[in-house]
């Protein structure tokens, strides 16, 4: 993916794709905050979004990879997500040495960037006698594989704030 621009949050209750979202989330095990807040960072809601590289739809699925998930029309929204869920989940289940929210961040990272230049950036930082387990300690080994990695770091922690602040939302205070 190449987007990363600075998305539109909607406010939570009954947003037009929850239900689907929802649904496809919970079919690959994903946690609706994360699919949500990845969405919203992709396209801010926007089925027919198209960027500048050429990656279509809400959850902005390159041509080859709508081709490869079997995404037939990628401006159909619930095409769209069920094709960009199945493609995150794709990307969690390759980080298996990570754990908890650090394995999403990888997962985040390799479906921004592409999953072959985070594990060249593990396998670097490894020659380097760094972590390979953390997401923030592979970001600075990031730029050396050629990725974007300013905008791949930008665009993980942009999912962060948005998962937080749907979190949020959902945490009643007495």
């Amino acid at each position: 993916m190449c987007g990363g621009g600075y998305p539109i949050i909607p406010g939570n209750k009954n947003f037009k794709y929850d239900d689907l979202i929802r649904h496809y989330a919970t079919r690959f095990s994903i946690p609706f905050h994360i699919a949500k807040a990845l969405i919203g960072q992709e396209s801010t809601f926007n089925a027919n979004a198209k960027s500048p590289c050429g990656a279509m739809g809400l959850c902005q699925l390159m041509p080859a990879t709508a081709r490869e998930l079997n995404v037939l029309d990628p401006s159909d929204p619930e095409e769209n997500i069920r094709g960009g869920m199945q493609h995150l989940a794709a990307m969690y289940s390759i980080f298996k040495l990570e754990k908890g929210i650090e394995r999403w961040l990888f997962a985040l990272g390799a479906y921004n960037c592409g999953a072959g230049y985070v594990i060249k950036a593990q396998r670097i930082a490894k020659l380097n006698n760094a972590r390979t387990d953390k997401w923030y300690h592979i970001v600075l080994f990031l730029k050396e594989t050629g990725c974007d990695y300013r905008q791949t770091s930008e665009y993980v922690a942009r999912i962060l704030w948005q998962m937080f602040n749907y979190t949020c939302d959902d945490i009643k205070i007495k």
